[in-house]
């Protein structure tokens, strides 16, 4: 995949990586993100008031319905997508992420992704906008990054933006449904929702194992010599749910718990779009639970988890909701 194998910060380290980093950090500074708060908004209070629409006793499935369109149409709004050409990325991306695509199936996948950031980088040429696309356009134009970097940018940024947020929702989702006591806790205003979101990234992380990675020196990690070039791979989910760091309940939800994680990575690898994720987080969950109750319409342990490697997430999350007595839409 490119995501992994392409000229991007996921695969660059030392002054390579700092370059890159440091090309894109001005999209993410407290008053840029903070400027995306209204359209992320928008975005939430749309996909709460179709929800709303749902016939009294019929099943959602709040995958589908809420966290995958949330994350796709923050993206769009992040990179400056126009709307009608939001329903094929949204497409590429399911495809990107199908574990079971054949290598030709893939190969066709990533030359259209490819293709479509070209496009929409091309076209920023001639229409710039306040958008990651129009600033990493504005660098090629100034000769500090290739059309190659640019895209794998785009596509890393994607990456690391969409599946995974959307895993974010649906854990979160699941997590308070099936622990409604933890739920009650936030509602009354015991527990913040700033402190739910640190807690469900640190027990049921959107990204299980990472991709191989490989060290550039001999390292040795609690007794173990791994040595320079071997491959690795960290199951950043295991840490969650270490009795080591977490005592004898690690393994159970609480929502305001030791939120030590590695959900945005560590050190000079730090997701530089970690404030944006959490802005989504701080907007939604609150917006959909003071606004419906909900209960999962199969046993928990009936829910199916997404088949990949790396990602750690759901299939579907099927639920019957209605409305709170007194929620308004848009509250």
């Amino acid at each position: 995949m490119k995501i992994i194998r392409g000229q991007n910060m996921g695969t660059a380290d030392g002054a390579e990586h700092r370059r890159l980093r440091g090309l894109v950090s001005r999209a993410f500074t407290p008053r840029r993100v903070e400027a995306l708060r209204p359209g992320v908004q928008r975005i939430v209070d749309d996909l709460l008031d179709q929800l709303a629409v749902t016939p009294v006793g019929e099943v959602a499935d709040l995958k589908a319905a809420f966290a995958v369109p949330l994350p796709m149409g923050v993206i769009c709004e992040l990179f400056g997508v126009p709307d009608e050409q939001q329903a094929p990325l949204h497409a590429l991306c399911n495809a990107v992420f199908d574990t079971t695509s054949r290598p030709e199936e893939v190969a066709a996948t990533e030359e259209g992704l490819y293709r479509f950031m070209a496009e929409l980088a091309e076209s920023k040429v001639a229409e710039p906008g306040d958008d990651l696309t129009s600033l990493l356009v504005g660098h090629r134009t100034n000769g500090t990054i290739t059309l190659d970097e640019l895209v794998d940018t785009l596509i890393l940024f994607l990456a690391a933006g969409h599946q995974t947020t959307i895993n974010f929702f649906t854990n979160s989702l699941l997590a308070l449904l099936t622990h409604p006591d933890q739920l009650e806790l936030v509602r009354a205003g015991e527990v913040s929702w700033e402190a739910v979101t640190e807690s469900v990234l640190a027990w049921d992380f959107p990204v299980g194992q990472s991709p191989f990675r490989y060290p550039t020196q001999d390292i040795e990690i609690g007794g173990a010599l791994i040595r320079a070039g071997e491959p690795v791979m960290m199951s950043y989910a295991a840490l969650g749910r270490d009795p080591a760091h977490h005592g004898p309940l690690a393994a159970s939800f609480v929502a305001a718990r030791d939120t030590r994680h590695l959900s945005f990575g560590h050190g000079p690898h730090f997701c530089v779009g970690a404030p944006l994720a959490r802005l989504e987080a701080h907007i939604a969950l609150p917006a959909f639970f003071n606004r419906f109750d909900a209960e999962l319409a199969v046993p928990a342990k009936e829910v199916e988890p997404f088949p990949s490697l790396a990602l750690n997430g759901i299939r579907a999350l099927p639920a019957v909701i209605r409305p709170r007595a007194g929620a308004a839409a848009g509250v």
